[in-house]
């Protein structure tokens, strides 16, 4: 299976003009992303613990080699979400930190808003007990004045 993946990943590299190393590094960081996330994950936190503060690491060292969001551009429509979803899995520092550069790709069409949202979610969830869109389940979703103040904020809807 990983040949046929590995000559997937040159072709769709190819046919959108785009670096097959930096291609191959978000193929691979999305893999470990979801290593042991879908599958008996209290059996395999640490594991995954580790693989995303790995994933942390190489995304900020690619944040600040490129100064910006690597997005469709760099790495196409099928992985375009890779940075953001490392960063939606790691802590509420690195989430603030990203967020400017998370609505900067947004507004660039390189990310699509659903991201922005289920960010500004998680963000609020950690630091409020309450969320803005309502992407994260079972949470409390904030009263409409300061739903109103946070979509204004980021001209989000």
């Amino acid at each position: 299976a990983n040949i046929v993946e590995h000559l997937d990943l040159i072709q769709y590299s190819d046919a959108n003009s785009l670096d097959l190393k930096l291609v191959q590094l978000f193929y691979q960081i999305d893999e470990d992303d979801k290593r042991f996330r879908d599958s008996d994950y209290a059996k395999n936190e640490s594991k995954q613990i580790e693989l995303d503060k790995k994933n942390q690491e190489i995304i900020d060292s690619l944040y600040n080699k490129y100064k910006s969001y690597i997005g469709i551009s760099m790495v196409g429509k099928k992985f375009n979400h890779v940075m953001w979803e490392v960063i939606q899995h790691s802590n509420l520092g690195m989430m603030e930190k990203y967020l400017p550069v998370i609505l900067k790709a947004v507004q660039n069409n390189e990310l699509n808003k659903t991201t922005f949202k289920m960010l500004i979610d998680r963000i609020y969830w950690q630091k409020y007990d309450f969320q803005i869109f309502g992407s994260q389940k079972g949470i409390r979703i904030a009263d409409d004045k300061t739903r109103s103040e946070i979509i204004k904020k980021y001209g989000i809807e």
